[in-house]
């Protein structure tokens, strides 16, 4: 996998993130958004003790710390995270790759 397709794979959530922060809506603005995650090192996994870790998880620290905005990633398998986005109980399913059989 190309760096560049890991890296577009969370620029376009990440300005969507900056940019939602920066919006002062009326009392009904978004404060925390829930996020699956597919078990996918070194984006999401869970170390030894079952924590989860990954750079998915660094990045939303980094997002909660700058913007405010609360965020709940669960680790679970793509079809469950799909169906869970897809019935409005998770906001996204990330990372998501560009690839070239998208195409």
């Amino acid at each position: 996998m190309k760096l560049n397709n890991i890296l577009n794979a969370f620029y376009l959530p990440f300005i969507l993130l900056q940019l939602s922060a920066h919006l002062q809506a009326d009392d009904s603005s978004i404060e925390s958004i829930s996020i699956a995650a597919p078990l996918s090192a070194p984006f999401a996994y869970k170390d030894e003790l079952g924590k989860p870790q990954g750079f998915l998880f660094e990045l939303f620290a980094l997002v909660e710390q700058e913007t405010g905005l609360k965020t709940n990633i669960t680790i679970m398998p793509w079809a469950r995270g799909m169906h869970e986005v897809k019935i409005n109980r998770i906001n996204a399913l990330m990372p998501t790759v560009d690839t070239e059989e998208l195409k």
